[in-house]
């Protein structure tokens, strides 16, 4: 709102019905200006919002023009999911020269002969449609793409936006979900084994007398305490060298004397680990790899040997099951993977701990 304040005329004459109809024209003119410039204004600050959204979305967001294909708008994640792939001090705009688009059906297009936004929007709504990226040289970035072309108010189209995401942390989360669903069906093997041929003696005991159910009962917990400690003798000799691999082939232990390196100390014969005096709480298998890698100090394990010794070539085990478990065995010593003080890796060979 505003005023505007007439004192005289120049002449001195009174204001006539013709300068008060020029005046009403003059304010509501000067009304419309100042009512323009606060639209413009808050126009320019919803602009600024949305594309501060869009700029820090954990999304890859690019606008197309639709008649040119020229990315017109890329927020930070996009340059990020195709920055692999872009040579070295070339932009976003001259690697759509050089990058093929392969799509799901199996079609695969030159960006440089046919724009993005034609071939992902002309005239249709692409969902989460999975595409691959790549670049001469070999690189490549798979992604699921979804597009919606933007229309003006004939129905035209104006730009096509298209968003892409990376499918990389998905892919590693995947992996480490199967892995571990591995681990614990493994683990729960033999003990759903024993559940069930118990409960299938048990059921098959109905006609026998109280004393047969009773003998029944003491052998089916007999045979379970027996695995068990089978189990745990059969780690503990593989814990105490019995996987010590060297020229000759596989050699048990000779002494069972603890390891003590710095501030660690690993008691064979007890099966325990402490670090500054405090006990660490170690799983069996993470105890068997602490053996195995304390009793070769000095020398490199190599994740074949640990396979052999630690999991004795179950058919599931894997380098990157060896990798899991080292890192968690890392955290539990306090020993950090970028400066360690245990446990050294050996890139692509296994890993090594020092000689005390």
């Amino acid at each position: 709102m505003g005023h505007v304040f007439l004192a005289e005329k120049a002449d001195g004459e009174a204001f006539t019905d013709a300068d008060e109809a020029a005046l009403l024209l003059f304010a509501s003119q000067a009304a419309a200006a100042v009512a323009n410039a606060r639209a413009h204004r808050a126009e320019r600050r919803a602009r600024a919002d949305l594309e501060a959204l869009i700029e820090t979305s954990p999304v890859g967001v690019v606008v197309f023009e639709a008649g040119t294909g020229r990315p017109v708008s890329v927020n930070r994640e996009a340059r990020r999911v195709v920055g692999s792939l872009r040579p070295p001090g070339r932009s976003v705009e001259e690697l759509l020269e050089v990058v093929a688009c392969h799509r799901a059906d199996g079609r695969r297009v030159s960006l440089a002969e046919f724009p993005i936004a034609g071939q992902l929007a002309a005239g249709e709504t692409v969902r989460a449609e999975e595409i691959v990226l790549s670049v001469p040289d070999g690189r490549s970035v798979r992604t699921p793409v979804n597009s919606t072309p933007i229309r003006s108010a004939d129905g035209a189209e104006e730009s096509v936006v298209v968003t892409l995401q990376d499918l990389a942390p998905l892919e590693e989360i995947e992996r480490l979900r199967v892995e571990f669903l591995a681990l614990v069906a493994h683990e729960l093997r033999a003990p759903l084994t024993a559940i069930k041929g118990s409960a299938a003696t048990l059921l098959d005991e109905m006609d026998l007398d109280r004393a047969e159910m009773r003998e029944f009962h003491r052998i089916i917990a007999e045979q379970c305490a027996g695995s068990r400690c089978r189990r745990l003798h059969r780690q503990a000799f593989l814990a105490n060298g019995a996987g010590r691999t060297g020229a000759g082939g596989v050699t048990p232990a000779r002494d069972s004397a603890p390891f003590v390196l710095g501030t660690l100390s690993v008691d064979y014969g007890r099966r325990r680990a402490s670090v500054e005096g405090r006990e660490i709480g170690l799983t069996a298998t993470e105890g068997d790899l602490l053996a195995a890698l304390s009793r070769d100090a000095g020398r490199i394990v190599t994740y074949e040997t640990l396979l052999r010794t630690v999991w004795r070539g179950r058919p599931h085990a894997s380098a990157n099951l060896v990798r899991i478990f080292v890192r968690t065995l890392r955290r539990k010593l306090g020993d950090a993977a970028a400066e360690p003080v245990w446990i050294f890796n050996e890139r692509g060979v296994g890993y090594r701990m020092p000689a005390p």
